[in-house]
Parts: C-alpha cells; structure tokens; sequence
C-alpha cells in the first residue's frame, strides 16, 4: 500500500521515535541495583525489565485510572513506586521516594531514538511537513527533544499538557493541523498506540498508521490504514 495526496505526517514520539520504554528500564535497573544486591525477595522478582514490566508498569497504569486521569503525572509513578518497594522490598514510603526521585534523574541519562529514527525523519522532511504529537509532561518530552536535537525536523510541536488536551481527543489533532495550516484530508499520524495514535488520529479524519515494533496484536477500535514495523516502512509509503 502507498499513500497519495499526503502533505503532512505528524509522528508521536515515546516509542515511535524514541526508546522511552528501553530509557524507563535502563534508569530502573541503575537507581535498583543495590537494592536487588542486598534484598533477595526484590531480585527474585526477575530482571530488572521484568520487574518494570510485570509489577511496577501495572501499579503505575492502576494509579492512573483510579485517579480518573488521561494526562501522566510523576504522583502515578511514585504511587507505583511505593507499592512495588513497600511490597516486595519492605521499603517504607520515605525510603521509595528517595528511589524514586533517583529514577527521575536517572531515565534521561539513558535516552536514544531507535536507529530507523533518524533517516526517516530526513527523508521524510524533504517531502513533507512534519508535526510531532505527543501525550506527556511538557518539561520531559522536551528533554526528549532537546538531548536528541529533534526540534529542527518539526514545525509544530504539541505536547499534550502543554495545551491540555491528550490523544485520542480529536482537539490535539485539530490544534496541531490548525498550526501547520492543512486540512486533516491531507493529514497521517503514525505512532505506536492503536487507541491514542491510530483511532484518534482516524476520528479527526486523518489517516492513522501504526507503528508496530514489538510485533504485537492490533487492539484498536478500528483497523489502521497501514500498519509498518519501524519508520523506514512509512518512508516507504510515502514516497
């Protein structure tokens, strides 16, 4: 499948472009080392990854919608944090925040986009308009860009706190298309979540890609208009 017609690709960044997961579970492993050395209940957990993933991702997910929240915030994790180290560590709050607040020096350290991230975003340059949007915190997606030098490949960047609207809300589509200056007819997001990239960017009539690393299943509310790998595919459709 290739696509015609397309003036603008707007691309999500955590996971799209960036490793954010891999610099979640590196900054992980750094901040616990010494606890899993010393508590033998916390490392036999598993890795430090399978530790994020399996136990402390899902108490940070929880936080969140018990808070009835579509925007991230730092207190979910630390909440996660908490849990996690108070239940399998014996950590008392005072002590997990200390890790946590760790953690939060400790992930930007180890940022990197993945190695397809780069080309695509010259090639696609070249020929298209481009737009990020991403769900986050101002400050840490732009941290992001900054220590990664993705500003200048952008001319809009919308951050979902920064104007108070998150993906999948057709208002963070329709903000950024209306700073570009282009209809949505002429439009493609592409990103890694079904429900936040692909059936937002679909219901602001855009067309939506997915961009599948992890091999996963499509869980999303309707089928994406292409599904592609890493970005050298959408480079691909678009040419």
């Amino acid at each position: 499948m290739r696509f015609d017609g397309v003036e603008a690709v707007c691309l999500d960044l955590d996971d799209t472009l960036v490793d954010a997961r891999g610099s979640w579970h590196d900054g992980f492993a750094e901040v616990t080392a010494t606890l899993r050395d010393r508590n033998p209940r916390f490392a036999a957990l598993g890795s430090s990854g399978e530790i994020y993933e399996g136990h402390l991702r899902p108490l940070i997910i929880a936080a969140q919608r018990a808070a009835g929240s579509s925007e991230w915030s730092n207190d979910f994790a630390r909440i996660g944090f908490r849990k996690l180290l108070g239940t399998h560590a014996s950590l008392a709050a005072n002590e997990s925040d200390e890790i946590f607040e760790a953690y939060l020096e400790a992930w930007p350290r180890h940022l990197r986009l993945f190695d397809d991230a780069l080309p695509a975003l010259e090639a696609l340059s070249a020929s298209h308009r481009l737009a990020l949007i991403s769900n986050g915190l101002g400050r840490e997606q732009r941290i992001k860009l900054d220590r990664l030098d993705l500003h200048d490949y952008f001319e809009v960047c919308t951050i979902s706190e920064e104007i108070g609207v998150t993906k999948p809300e057709p208002g963070i589509f329709a903000h950024t298309l209306e700073a570009l200056g282009v209809t949505s007819d002429v439009a493609l997001h592409a990103g890694d979540n079904p429900h936040h990239d692909v059936a937002g960017a679909q219901a602001h009539g855009m067309r939506g890609v997915w961009v599948n690393r992890r091999g996963g299943r499509f869980d999303g509310p309707a089928e994406a208009d292409a599904e592609v790998n890493d970005l050298s595919e959408l480079v691909e459709l678009l040419r």
